[in-house]
């Protein structure tokens, strides 16, 4: 920041941590850390995070930690700030506590990309193998963002309803430990298909 926006950004800084009772130090790192991923203005990550902690997070004692801890994965699985800040309260909204809901995408991320075999068959399992294949194809030559590939398969979750044992498949061979301890397949689909709606009005 440079010195004649320091004491704006500052002031702003102050003002969110005073609105939403925040530690003032915290809320600057994180918006550092924002600013720094996203490659925006400290200013422009606070009002994210302002209106993040306005949505709800304000109540989850897990939000700025989320924020510092996750938000480079989230920029290289697709996500804009805002919509990386819109899933973490939308994983809070449904009961997700914690770090579990970024675990579990982390966890899909690496699937996706890698690929194996348990993997693709939850996958064709649940969704048949057209279009299984036409996803995977997409992660591997780049075509699709993992945020992308997980909307469109939470989309098809809906459209098709899932068995149990397709949901369980799913939650163990995508999401692994994570999906679990995250409510399983179905509770994620929810949570990444809210938080896309979100980010659409």
């Amino acid at each position: 920041v440079s010195a004649e926006n320091l004491s704006s950004v500052r002031s702003e800084i102050e003002a969110t941590a005073e609105t939403y009772g925040q530690e003032f130090d915290k809320l600057a790192e994180k918006a550092n850390s924002l600013s720094k991923t996203y490659a925006i203005s400290m200013s422009e990550a606070n009002d994210i995070i302002a209106k993040g902690l306005a949505e709800g997070g304000q109540y989850n004692e897990e939000f700025l930690d989320s924020i510092g801890e996750y938000d480079e994965f989230f920029a290289k699985a697709g996500y804009s700030a805002q919509g990386f800040i819109d899933l973490i309260n939308t994983g809070y909204d449904l009961g997700i506590y914690s770090d579990k809901l970024p675990d579990a995408l982390k966890e899909a991320d690496l699937a996706l990309k890698e690929q194996t075999k348990t993997t693709r068959d939850a996958l064709v399992n649940a969704f048949g193998a057209s279009f299984t294949n036409d996803i995977l194809q997409k992660v591997r030559t780049g075509e699709m963002t993992t945020k992308e590939a997980l909307e469109a398969i939470s989309k098809k979750a809906d459209e098709t309803g899932l068995s149990q044992q397709q949901q369980a498949q799913l939650t163990a061979d995508l999401f692994k430990g994570a999906g679990e301890d995250a409510g399983g397949a179905q509770k994620i689909f929810d949570a990444v298909n809210q938080s896309q709606q979100k980010g659409l009005k």
